[in-house]
């Protein structure tokens, strides 16, 4: 499979295959160091907050402003 899922029809067998490329949408800058930070075992709790508020906006970036993108969901052939 060269996609990540596949779409199968069932009254005829033909698929299509979709890849997914978060990469498409910018992240927060700091998005990796708040994700290392906040999954340390002494995390404090203003550290889990400032990475969940952080991850969800870059969610929410994908799934309101890039809806549409054809960057984002790749239809591989």
């Amino acid at each position: 499979m060269a996609g990540e899922i596949r779409f199968t029809r069932l009254d005829d067998g033909s698929s299509v295959e979709l890849t997914h490329v978060p990469q498409a949408v910018p992240r927060h800058t700091g998005l990796q160091s708040l994700m290392r930070d906040a999954l340390a075992p002494a995390a404090e709790a203003a550290t889990r907050e400032a990475f969940a508020e952080a991850w969800q906006g870059w969610v929410r970036t994908i799934l309101i402003d890039h809806a549409d993108d054809p960057a984002l969901i790749v239809v591989v052939a």
